[in-house]
């Protein structure tokens, strides 16, 4: 094997691919160009990634995907020939902990591949994961799934024969990923839009960490007690002489007008005697 292409099309995957190259330098990294951090060593691509997977496809003698492998199936189909011809090609996971023989195991030396190990020199835990049957242009896959926690949220069509059964999935994440819950979710709704729960979760931003105060209106020195202090404390925040915490300033806007002004003060004072 000596024409080898690891494509990157994440952050994350790109630095997973320089691990890559370090260790194995003839091996080539393509990545889009919007990424570019101007590195010389990458092949950076301002074309589509459907039009470069077939440009690669065709020229290399294996394919390495840094991302999913429902994407990477809906890729490379439409250029599947042969296995005496086709390139090996393998999926790594995002967290480089799984690698999954994809096409041409053997003859294409897909299987060689993954006993390969990571840029840290640690060697790939190989899982292989049933894949249900390509059915009406539909390509139903349960490795599209999402790692959240302990939780994993599984794709799931109610298949229930030998060759793709839902149930034993489930099973099968939970035994690889020890103290995991793998839940499944039936996107058979989905899966015809070419993805699943990884594909349509993975554009979602992180959301700003909520915090939780309480209903704890005029505690405002957040001691469990409303007193003088709660008072004096307020009235230093409307005067600027401290930088209230989050729950301070929820607690100190007894006219919930989402400010705190004299109003909030004098709204303490009668709370506090009783008024």
């Amino acid at each position: 094997m000596e024409r080898i292409a690891i494509i990157a099309i994440t952050k994350n995957g790109i630095k997973m691919a320089k691990g890559l190259k370090e260790k194995f330098p003839t091996w080539e990294i393509f990545a889009p160009e919007k990424f570019s951090d101007d590195d010389k060593k990458i092949n950076w691509y301002n074309n589509s990634t459907t039009i470069k997977i077939k440009e690669l496809f065709e020229s290399n003698d294996g394919l390495i995907c840094l991302f999913s492998l429902g994407a990477v199936v809906r890729l490379i189909s439409p250029h599947l020939k042969d296995k005496k011809t086709d390139p090996a090609v393998i999926v790594i996971d995002d967290q480089a902990q799984f690698v999954i023989s994809t096409l041409s195991g053997h003859l294409g030396g897909a299987n060689q591949l993954t006993n390969e190990t990571n840029g840290d020199g640690r060697p790939f835990n190989v899982i292989r994961m049933p894949m249900p049957p390509y059915s009406n242009g539909i390509t139903y896959t349960y490795v599209n799934s999402l790692i959240v926690n302990n939780k994993v949220l599984v794709p799931i069509y109610g298949f229930t024969d030998s060759f793709a059964n839902d149930t034993d999935v489930l099973s099968q994440y939970e035994e690889i990923i020890p103290g995991s819950e793998a839940i499944g979710f039936d996107c058979n709704q989905i899966i015809p839009a070419n993805g699943a729960i990884h594909c349509i979760a993975m554009k979602v931003p992180a959301m700003k960490e909520m915090i939780s105060c309480g209903n704890n209106i005029g505690d405002v020195n957040l001691d469990q007690r409303i007193n003088i202090f709660d008072i004096l404390r307020l009235v230093d925040i409307v005067m600027g002489f401290v930088e209230p915490e989050l729950c301070s300033i929820e607690a100190g806007d007894l006219n919930t007008d989402n400010q705190i002004t004299i109003i909030d003060v004098i709204e303490l004072v009668y709370l506090v005697m009783d008024l």
